[in-house]
């Protein structure tokens, strides 16, 4: 029977952000993320016959507070440490933090850098969806869904070589955990966090600017995964613009 389907999801919220100046050289930033998700799906069939889901609104509130400080002179040698944290609460999943830090030895036209940050994916309205109207069988298994977790090193190198031209080479290390992925007979359907993965990676990035409003970027990167089949990391990507 053939049907006709429809999604209305819906993204809004609020970013607020302050930073302050106390002290020479140093720099503290707060800031508040609130932010919500929903959506629904209507089916019309053939025969006239209707069905609608409405989902729950995902809400997300995020503060967050980091501090810099430059050592030195940006015209000579300087050193610039920072760290900061975020906390995510979620509405529907477990809260959880998010800490980075960073160091950067700068030279007049030279910076060498090297950062840790952490990225939180929560489970959205698609896992919800696909519980309660495209496989039921799933059930409320995405209830027990713990959010995807990646813990993000990279160090690198920048250099201007005259006003107008810039470049990057960055080498970067991700170890992700508690991906979610819906398992089948014979093992059942459900939601479940089984998959653990790295990615080790290579990107360099070029920036000309020939003119006052003009600027010129290029982008290559190149990507090592374990496993090696996993999803949206190709071997090489390209950007430019």
């Amino acid at each position: 029977m053939r049907e006709d389907l429809y999604n209305d999801f819906q993204f809004y919220g609020l970013k607020a952000n302050q930073e302050f100046t106390f002290w020479p050289g140093g720099n503290i930033q707060l800031g508040l993320d609130w932010e919500v998700a929903e959506g629904e799906l209507d089916k019309e069939f053939s025969d006239g016959k209707k069905e609608d889901w409405e989902g729950p609104d995902l809400t997300t509130v995020s503060p967050y507070a980091g501090v810099s400080q430059l050592l030195g002179q940006r015209s000579s040698l300087y050193i610039i440490p920072s760290a900061g944290a975020r906390y995510i609460g979620h509405s529907e999943f477990d809260g959880e933090w998010a800490p980075h830090a960073g160091l950067v030895l700068g030279y007049k036209e030279t910076r060498m850098y090297a950062n840790y940050s952490r990225g939180v994916v929560y489970p959205g309205l698609d896992v919800i969806v696909f519980s309660e109207t495209v496989i039921p069988p799933l059930g409320q298994s995405w209830k027990d869904l713990d959010p995807e977790i990646v813990d993000h090193y990279e160090i690198g190198v920048q250099h201007r070589f005259c006003p107008f031209a810039q470049a990057d080479v960055t080498f970067f290390y991700d170890d992700g955990r508690d991906r979610y992925v819906f398992t089948t007979p014979p093992a059942g359907f459900s939601y479940k966090n089984i998959d653990d993965f790295e990615i080790r990676g290579i990107e360099t990035t070029l920036q000309l600017d020939p003119a006052q409003n003009l600027s010129i970027f290029a982008g290559l990167t190149w990507l090592d995964t374990d496993p090696g089949d996993l999803p949206y990391a190709p071997d090489i990507s390209m950007s430019g613009g």
